[in-house]
């Protein structure tokens, strides 16, 4: 389950950084275990904990916004899991977009969500489905603003009708930049 956490970890020890990269491991595996009670609200600490002590052993910024960001993916991944549960599933495939500073992979334990939703419908049909996705993009929203990752000032969120596309709308909306 630690998948791209493991991965990303084992990237660092050919680097020279073996016992922070040990650390992190460690430490990783355990708030891994702890995502589920993250994501419901129960353990909002313990990444906060992780950070305090990889900054002690001597782990750069850049590892540890690194690997906030991979957690943080994988936190949204189990929010959107959970909301689907209690939701339902959005009744066409989505991709969740990240953009800001966890697309870049430079969050940090106080950041806000800059996020969207992409989905698959005729031209016709892209308002209808978004107004159906947009009630389950919002729940993850909240989820995640409950968990700390702050409302988007900018309101650049896939609950937000701007941020809840067609990929006929996203190419659009790049398009016209």
């Amino acid at each position: 389950a630690l998948g791209g956490v493991d991965q990303f970890l084992q990237v660092l020890h050919p680097v020279g950084a073996v016992a922070v990269a040990a650390v992190m491991l460690d430490e990783a595996r355990v708030l891994q275990h702890q995502l589920d009670d993250l994501a419901q609200g129960q353990a909002a600490g313990a990444l906060a904990q992780l950070v305090d002590q990889l900054l002690a052993r001597g782990a750069s910024a850049t590892q540890i916004t690194q690997l906030v960001a991979r957690l943080s993916d994988q936190l949204v991944q189990r929010v959107m899991t959970l909301v689907s549960r209690d939701l339902g599933e959005p009744p066409v495939p989505v991709t969740w977009l990240c953009f800001g500073s966890e697309a870049r992979e430079e969050q940090t334990l106080h950041t806000d969500q800059d996020n969207g939703l992409w989905f698959v419908a005729a031209a016709e049909q892209a308002e209808s489905v978004r107004q159906r996705l947009l009630p389950w993009a919002a729940a993850v929203n909240q989820a995640l603003d409950v968990l700390g990752l702050s409302w988007c000032a900018g309101g650049i969120m896939a609950g937000q009708p701007a941020c809840c596309l067609s990929a006929a709308e996203w190419r659009q909306r790049f398009f016209d930049l």
